[in-house]
């Protein structure tokens, strides 16, 4: 996570998200050497054929993917041996499950050797190593936009959501002006306590969030990969990874811009 990156785009990138070329994106040739932006072969979205109106073609509306940055998607818990009625629930974050059981006697821990700890929320959030969770737990990111609209939108009935949110204004700007969740709009929420490695390890999350970009641009214009903080981090390792695993051509075809 600690490599160095440099990202520019369009300046007028963000305002429309089809209006001009973005331009050439780079990383640190230094570091990297991919190269991302319209290519030889690559129509982008100002030559994609649309419906005609009075001042001439349409423009297509560029698919976004958003990528959150640190501590940034919702973890529920696919299982657990410690509380399993929690399972399906969320974990991170739950203000009810982080009250409630956060309330407990002198001490942290329940044993002398110092393996389970009072506080059963934070006990399912621990890792025992850098590629393994707490015994009988595991947990996994919330899919698609809801894993990162905000990181509580159930507790204290749902009034928590707007103190928590994370990309809920921008996912609600994309909405506003029909970007449509699963068609032109999507994310790609993960387990943020893990290295990039271990997600592709643990549930192939470079090769779903290939295949997702690849549903989105159904129309074949790219799409735009829009990340924050160290969602950047992680787009830099998936990018690396589909130019070795899928090639350069791909990237040529499916990945418009990257906005960091």
């Amino acid at each position: 996570w600690t490599e160095s990156f440099f990202c520019c785009c369009h300046p007028g990138a963000a305002i429309g998200l089809g209006a001009a070329p973005l331009g050439e994106m780079s990383v640190d040739e230094k570091s990297s050497g991919i190269r991302l932006g319209p290519q030889p072969g690559h129509p982008g979205p100002s030559e994609t054929p649309s419906e005609s109106s009075e001042t001439g073609p349409a423009l297509a509306r560029l698919p976004v993917l958003l990528v959150p940055g640190f501590i940034s998607s919702q973890l529920k818990a696919a299982s657990s041996t410690l509380c399993p009625q929690w399972e399906g629930q969320p974990i991170w974050i739950s203000l009810a499950k982080l009250g409630f059981h956060s309330m407990h006697g002198k001490g942290l821990w329940e044993d002398p050797q110092h393996l389970a700890l009072k506080n059963k929320w934070l006990q399912h959030l621990c890792l025992c190593s850098p590629e393994e969770e707490s015994p009988g737990i595991r947990l996994e990111a919330v899919d698609g936009l809801d894993g990162i609209r905000s990181l509580d939108s159930e507790s204290l009935f749902g009034m928590a959501a707007e103190a928590s949110q994370i990309f809920a204004p921008v996912i609600k700007v994309l909405e506003e002006i029909d970007y449509q969740a699963g068609v032109d709009l999507d994310a790609a929420p993960y387990d943020w306590r893990f290295a990039p490695d271990i997600l592709q390890k643990r549930s192939k999350y470079f090769e779903v969030l290939a295949d997702k970009v690849e549903q989105l641009n159904a129309r074949g214009t790219g799409v735009i990969l829009l990340a924050h903080s160290m969602g950047n981090k992680v787009v830099r390792y998936f990018l690396e990874y589909a130019q070795h695993s899928r090639g350069r051509w791909w990237l040529d075809k499916h990945i418009y811009s990257w906005i960091a």
